[in-house]
């Protein structure tokens, strides 16, 4: 269960707290799962740094590791990638 809330709470989060139009482009490869909003967030960064925070333990007890990385004029990149270690 929190296998599955560190992958799909970051994409519903990006689609929920977009801007109306807005899109949410979700890349997997291999090991990392990259959701990017291509727009504005009307809600600031907010959602995704206080899930950062949860993920963060969910992630080591997967052998994964958790990054926030925030876009000018848009949200945040959010990427999951699984170490495998």
């Amino acid at each position: 269960m929190l296998l599955r809330h560190l992958v799909t709470n970051p994409v519903d989060n990006a689609a929920r707290y977009n801007r109306p139009g807005g899109t949410v482009r979700v890349r997997l490869t291999e090991r990392t799962l990259t959701i990017t909003k291509k727009h504005g967030d009307t809600h600031g960064t907010g959602p995704a740094t206080v899930w950062a925070s949860i993920a963060a333990s969910i992630a080591q007890a997967h052998a994964a590791r958790v990054s926030v990385r925030p876009r000018q004029g848009g949200g945040p990149t959010v990427s999951v990638t699984f170490t495998g270690t």
